[in-house]
């Protein structure tokens, strides 16, 4: 919907996810399954951990390499090509499977989620553009980032860490149908807020 720059704020956004909230997220779901001792020490450990996960590696990695300007060889680009080109697709069968195996009830915690996700976010996104003096296209991207329904990710870590995921399968499922009301919203309003994006 943005053109090139669109792309650029997708993987910005994406890297910075990556290399905070997911640190922070494996280090949370590590903590409710560490065993005893002191906390402090329980939440280093944790977070280590979370440093060395594919999850935080491999964009850090990533990222690094992209900003020193190395260029990937031909292989080496067309694997990871191919390899993205598949990632959506899988991401909503894998997505599709888990939520197919959960009860999909709406409770306080679900419709909570659903809000904050679907209307208190970009509502918040607004608000941090204006006070930071944002402008055009960089503030419709990052409103828009904002709007998109919740992710799959949440699932699947709790998935991996063993922890009950009984708000997110719904959460994200719920909020992927609110989504198709709210989005068009923002997406109508882009360019009354920022004129030129």
């Amino acid at each position: 919907m943005l053109g090139p720059t669109g792309e650029l704020a997708v993987a910005v956004s994406l890297a910075v996810g990556a290399l905070t909230l997911s640190p922070l997220t494996i280090t949370l779901l590590d903590l409710r399954n560490a065993g005893a001792g002191p906390a402090g020490k329980r939440a280093v450990r944790a977070f280590g951990k979370a440093l060395i996960t594919p999850v935080v590696v491999a964009p850090a990695i990533g990222l690094a390499w992209s900003l020193a300007g190395i260029p990937l060889p031909p292989l080496v680009s067309t694997t990871l090509n191919e390899i993205g080109g598949l990632t959506a697709g899988l991401a909503l069968f894998v997505t599709g499977l888990v939520l197919s195996s959960q009860s999909l009830k709406i409770t306080g915690e679900v419709a909570w989620g659903v809000l904050v996700a679907d209307i208190a976010r970009p509502l918040l996104a607004i608000g941090v553009v204006a006070a930071v003096g944002m402008t055009g296209i960089v503030a419709a991207e990052v409103v828009l980032l904002m709007a998109v329904p919740s992710g799959f990710f949440g699932v699947l870590m709790a998935l991996s860490h063993r922890v009950p995921s009984g708000a997110a399968g719904p959460t994200l499922f719920y909020s992927t149908l609110l989504s198709a009301a709210t989005l068009p919203i923002v997406i109508l309003l882009l360019p009354v807020l920022y004129p030129g994006s």
